[in-house]
């Protein structure tokens, strides 16, 4: 399977009449406001509640041949520490000749402000390694609320 493109959006939606694909607000860059006191505590993670997705799209160069792969998404730190690793099988009948795939997530680790890379990696039936199909990058950005101490 060759790879043709991956995108980090918010959610993407599968028209049923029509089997187009709606993606909806993509990002490139997350900010997150940490509160002073959480700031304080100097938590190693700080999980985000957010919803979001990977959803990429896939071609078979051969007409006709049945394709299957294993798909694993890595989310990795701007230290390149891998904080989550998820794993999917993406399979194309002799008649497909595209594929989308959407990895689904909900919640996102923080450990530093900085470049987050999705890298999304492939390995098709009768191969023995993983290779890297496409790498996303999100920027997050910190900001740290300070609260005004009350005034008696």
């Amino acid at each position: 399977m060759r790879h043709i493109w991956s995108i980090l959006c918010r959610s993407s939606q599968i028209d049923k009449e029509t089997n187009n694909l709606s993606i909806i607000n993509v990002f490139e860059q997350l900010g997150i406001t940490l509160d002073q006191k959480d700031h304080e505590k100097k938590i190693a993670t700080v999980n985000i509640p957010i919803d979001y997705e990977i959803v990429s799209l896939w071609v078979k160069d051969t007409h006709g041949k049945k394709e299957k792969a294993e798909i694993i998404l890595e989310i990795v730190d701007p230290k390149g520490k891998i904080l989550k690793s998820f794993m999917q099988t993406g399979e194309m009948p002799e008649t497909m000749r595209r594929l989308r795939t959407r990895f689904r997530i909900q919640g996102l680790g923080i450990t530093l402000p900085g470049i987050y890379i999705f890298v999304i990696k492939i390995k098709e039936d009768g191969k023995r390694d993983f290779r890297i199909a496409s790498e996303v990058p999100l920027e997050v950005q910190l900001n740290i609320a300070y609260k005004n101490p009350t005034k008696n």
